[in-house]
């Protein structure tokens, strides 16, 4: 799969008064708001809708994220520990639909994330993707792990 740096667009804020109460943010936290659409070719198979807490991560702020996703980025970047994910089915609305160029309640994966190191909430980013163009594989690495002496 060939794929092209995603389209996106960002803006810088504080963070709401909702926003803040939910990820436990001080208010007026520096904010920035990514939305990306990645392609495999000339297909959209993802869209992005990302918030990065620049006071945990200032560095984002200059980042140019049409080179590299925020992904690739934050997992070369930020470590994290602590990673919340919800993955669900949802019909795409009206918006993704136009982003995704598909139809209006095509069915997608919906995969809602929200990342920390520590108690220092770093980012919260929604993937939506339509079903047949996007697959998930998974895998864990035991960080606990210890090599015996006999391996």
């Amino acid at each position: 799969m060939i794929r092209r740096p995603p389209r996106s667009t960002r803006k810088e804020s504080s963070a709401a008064s909702d926003v803040y109460k939910r990820q436990e943010l001080d208010p007026g936290s520096k904010l920035l708001s990514i939305e990306c659409v990645h392609y495999s070719g000339a297909i959209p198979i993802q869209h992005e809708q990302r918030v990065i807490n620049l006071n945990a991560l200032p560095e984002a702020s200059s980042t140019d994220f049409t080179i590299q996703s925020p992904s690739n980025w934050l997992q070369r970047n930020a470590p994290w520990p602590n990673l919340t994910q919800t993955i669900g089915a949802i019909g795409a609305g009206e918006v993704i639909a136009n982003r995704l160029n598909v139809r209006h309640g095509t069915p997608c994966i919906g995969i809602h994330q929200i990342a920390r190191n520590a108690s220092k909430y770093l980012t919260m980013v929604t993937f939506t993707s339509p079903a047949g163009r996007f697959n998930i594989t998974t895998s864990k690495y035991n960080t606990n792990y210890r090599r015996s002496k006999y391996e």
